[in-house]
């Protein structure tokens, strides 16, 4: 998979990955567990339930696009009920964390992520999930809670990330010289065009670093 630098095109870049072989993936499955519970029958099912999790989702997506955000939360609720082993379930769940926080239901939102944190089995949900929970936190105030959550964790190629978040954790703590070279090693870890570089470069120039030391530091 490539690598994408913000979670906004992660999560969309898993979305893709997902339409494009879920087909293969589901083959996998049923190949694997054709002989135990017999290949047409488990077939027949796994491909009802992969079908009705997927038209669930993409009905979901596209009543939150309309705005429709009850109907798109009911759909998302039912899909984590009732197919809460699929993807499908996991990217309602970060839809509906999402829902939440724009509502200031921050116990809702942590509950999502969490969930998420708890049963899915793909890394690369597992750190979305843990970078917004931490954000969450960080935003209330638990700021030991945000740098327990994000301690010691293998960021992978979610490296750029881990480092701003740790970074907005040190300024928080009062620790601009820590902060700083956290955000830089966001930037060494963020891809050159991605959109949230930018970012990160407003949050070196409000502690007084150019966009030449930058460079010449990295």
């Amino acid at each position: 998979m490539e690598i994408y630098t913000t979670e906004a095109e992660q999560v969309e870049a898993l979305i893709k990955w997902w339409r494009d072989n879920g087909k293969a993936v589901i083959a996998g499955i049923v190949i694997g567990l054709g002989a135990i519970f017999g290949w047409r029958e488990w077939q027949a099912h796994l491909t009802a339930e992969a079908i009705k999790a997927s038209g669930s989702f993409q009905e979901m997506a596209t009543k939150a696009k309309l705005g429709e955000t009850k109907s798109a939360q009911e759909l998302g609720e039912s899909l984590i009920n009732q197919s809460e082993d699929s993807a499908y379930a996991t990217f309602a769940a970060l839809t509906l964390a999402r829902f939440a926080a724009a509502d200031n239901r921050i116990a809702d939102a942590k509950g999502y992520l969490e969930w998420i944190l708890d049963q899915s089995d793909q890394a690369e949900f597992k750190h979305i999930a843990r970078l917004r929970l931490a954000r969450l936190m960080l935003a209330e105030g638990d700021i030991a809670e945000a740098e327990a959550a994000i301690d010691g964790v293998d960021a992978g190629e979610f490296r750029g990330a881990y480092e701003e978040i740790r970074g907005d954790i040190l300024l928080a703590q009062g620790k601009p010289q820590e902060a700083r070279s956290a955000y830089l090693q966001a930037l060494n870890g963020t891809n050159p065009t991605a959109s949230d570089r930018s970012i990160l470069q407003l949050k070196l120039d409000d502690l007084g670093q150019s966009s030449t030391q930058a460079t010449d530091e990295q």
